[in-house]
């Protein structure tokens, strides 16, 4: 059974600070999660051996050492607030990784070859994502989270996401692919950046999000990066498919310290459109002229009925 870490840290708040709960369940290493002397949200494991040592992040502070010969705390402290929703993300995935783990060694290892995959999501980051990106991060995971997971699974799903990986489509999965675009409600057109993101001897889609700013208060389902990257992340059961998507996240430029990725936004419309031969886009063989080496283009949203799916 998963542990709702998002709860058991909320209810602690409203106990004492500086107090630890134990994690009820079978694990070779005792675990408990708590709030330190200086208000941090704390996950601690306990062993009788001494564990390899861990070194912190800007955004995760690493308590190490021992209480008496045969008792050893190894605690993973949350710096700063902003980072709550990946932590307790952070939490499900460490004790995940150790629950079938038959020794206190291999279970202190296995906690730190995990951290290592998380250890750049801690790290403070030396810039953030421009207005363009965020809006295409929030609208990749919410189209993985709304149409791809629900049609495919996690794991084909998220090996399907090549966005990150500035190939030529966002997702390709058997013979389909998909180029997903998000803009403003109050745009009519929607830019094209490369020759490539359309071309393809295959029918593809390209999928269309307009989605409005809303305020901080707003909560109306998948509204957030960081609310789409907590939920997707809790249901996937494969540590190999965990792993995948945290370094698709990196790839993109993704921070736990950036304020964008807590922006809110609506989904306005939806639109998916069969790009085909018929399509207005442009190839690579329209470029008559070797000199250039890059260009783009616009398509006007209310031109393209005649192409729309209904794959929502």
């Amino acid at each position: 059974m998963k542990i709702n870490f998002e709860k058991i840290f909320e209810d602690l708040e409203q106990t004492i600070r500086n107090n630890q709960r134990r994690v009820e369940g079978k694990y070779p290493l005792k675990v408990y999660y708590g709030i330190n002397s200086e208000g941090m949200y704390r996950l601690a494991f306990l062993s009788s051996i001494e564990p390899p040592r861990i070194e912190s992040t800007k955004l995760l502070k690493m308590v190490q050492g021992r209480e008496s010969s045969s008792v050893y705390w190894t605690c993973f402290d949350l710096v700063t607030d902003n980072a709550k929703k990946v932590f307790y993300s952070f939490c499900s995935d460490l004790i995940g990784c150790i629950k079938d783990v038959n020794n206190e060694r291999e279970a202190l290892l296995k906690l730190k070859d995990r951290f290592h995959i998380w250890r750049n999501m801690f790290r403070k980051s030396g810039s953030n994502l421009t207005d363009e990106k965020t809006k295409g991060l929030f609208g990749e995971l919410y189209f993985l989270h709304s149409y791809l997971i629900p049609k495919y699974g996690y794991d084909k799903s998220i090996n399907s996401w090549s966005g990150p990986e500035n190939t030529s489509k966002d997702f390709s999965t058997d013979s389909n692919w998909f180029e997903v675009k998000t803009i403003s409600s109050t745009q009519y057109s929607v830019k094209i950046s490369s020759i490539s993101q359309l071309s393809s001897a295959l029918e593809g889609h390209l999928v269309v999000y307009k989605i409005e700013k809303m305020s901080e208060e707003f909560n109306n389902g998948m509204s957030s990066i960081e609310q789409l990257i907590s939920a997707i992340f809790e249901q996937i059961e494969s540590e190999e498919v965990r792993e995948r998507f945290i370094s698709k996240l990196e790839d993109y430029g993704y921070s736990t310290e950036d304020e964008a990725t807590k922006l809110k936004f609506e989904v306005k419309q939806a639109y998916n459109y069969y790009v085909n031969d018929k399509f207005p886009r442009l190839l690579e063989t329209d470029i008559k002229y070797q000199e250039i080496s890059k260009l783009t283009y616009e398509l006007f949203l209310n031109t393209l009925e005649k192409f729309k799916g209904d794959l929502f």
